[in-house]
């Protein structure tokens, strides 16, 4: 009998997190700018090696110059710049060991472990490794490792593999709105930590997440960015 109410109160503790936060699961879709700015609105406080370096992004793309710019031959946008692809939304699937973040760009899985249930996951390489944990309706999430050659946003908003973005992910106004509260600390890129929001709009649960093949936009586009793409 004791054997048998341990092993109720054993699962129930696995379930309870993933009720108390269901919340967040769903279909999302960004409704953030695709230019990350900082809580306050103001260009992140890049270093002068990083701002040459952010300027010199602006200015090629301007000119419709995108060879800086991994995504161009489709390698993955990295985090956060994934979630802001505002034309492809994305869904987010809660279980007791682990959150998946199942996008339409190019059918990328972005794997978080919630800490103590399931070993660190890393893939794909350019969202780096996350784990996460729960604040009551809160997914904290910790990102290391993110592949320095990604960008923190499409305008080109550079990182190295040394930064750690903390993210907090919860639902406002009803449970309407999906709201990415991210602090991002990397010393080599900025001259002090920042903080940014981002905002998501939910959609219906019959909404479908639709078939992605960058290369074939490629092929179509000559340019692998969801904004010129004519799959829809």
């Amino acid at each position: 009998m004791i054997r048998k109410f341990l092993a109720l109160a054993a699962v129930a503790m696995l379930i309870a997190p993933v009720a108390q936060a269901a919340g967040i699961a769903g279909i999302w879709q960004a409704i953030s700018p695709n230019k990350l700015l900082t809580t306050a609105g103001q260009v992140p406080p890049l270093n002068a090696t990083a701002a040459a370096q952010y300027r010199s992004n602006l200015a090629a793309a301007a000119k419709g110059d995108y060879s800086w710019d991994p995504v161009s031959i489709c390698k993955p946008p990295g985090e956060p710049r994934t979630m802001l692809q505002d034309d492809y939304p994305f869904e987010i699937d809660v279980s007791p060991v682990r959150v998946d973040f199942l996008f339409q760009w190019n059918r990328l899985d972005r794997i978080v472990g919630i800490v103590g249930k399931e070993p660190l996951y890393v893939g794909p390489y350019y969202f780096g490794a996350s784990t996460a944990h729960w604040e009551g309706d809160t997914l904290v999430v910790s990102v290391t490792g993110i592949i320095e050659n990604t960008t923190l946003d499409a305008a080109g908003l550079p990182h190295t593999d040394s930064a750690v973005l903390t993210e907090r992910f919860h639902t406002i106004d009803g449970g309407q709105k999906l709201a990415a509260d991210i602090h991002v600390h990397d010393p080599a890129t900025y001259t002090s930590d920042w903080d940014t929001r981002l905002l998501f709009r939910r959609l219906p649960d019959d909404t479908r997440i639709k078939e992605d093949v960058c290369m074939e936009r490629k092929k179509l586009n000559n340019y692998a960015t969801i904004y010129n793409s004519v799959i829809k």
